[in-house]
């Protein structure tokens, strides 16, 4: 029943059960999990910025790692609506990649780094160290 449920949701209601799991700290089980991520792929197209940041750090909150098609294709919509990301959004996103050691492809990984210089700004210092962190990670150095 469960997974006829996650076909019906929206890109907000996808967001906001994986945030509520996280929240409520219940750990549901892999076949659910995957069934919201595939969900989640075929409605990644109408994701708003905030939906394609806050949905992966809910996953990686839940230590579930998506499949490497499912993060290129995050990547790939990342890539489309980046100059759109707000730096909190954009704090998260590098976190679960960091959290899935996903790295973007060389394309994106570029804007990634311009966008995170031009927002950086508007982080607090915790969301600073967690962005350099996760930059740490993935190996990612930003332009001089």
């Amino acid at each position: 029943r469960s997974m006829v449920t996650v076909r019906k949701l929206t890109p907000q209601g996808m967001c906001s059960i994986a945030d509520a799991l996280v929240r409520l700290e219940v750990k549901p089980d892999h076949d659910f999990l995957t069934a919201l991520t595939q969900q989640a792929l075929m409605a990644m197209p109408f994701f708003a910025t905030k939906h394609l940041a806050n949905f992966p750090f809910a996953l990686a909150r839940l230590g579930f790692t998506p499949s490497e098609d499912w993060l290129s294709a995050l990547v790939n919509h990342v890539g489309m609506q980046l100059n759109e990301f707000k730096a909190m959004d954009l704090s998260r996103l590098l976190f679960s990649l960091a959290r899935f050691q996903f790295t973007p492809h060389p394309e994106v990984r570029t804007t990634v780094l311009s966008r995170v210089q031009s927002t950086c700004s508007d982080l607090s210092a915790f969301e600073v160290s967690k962005v350099f962190w996760s930059l740490g990670v993935l190996s990612l150095v930003p332009p001089p």
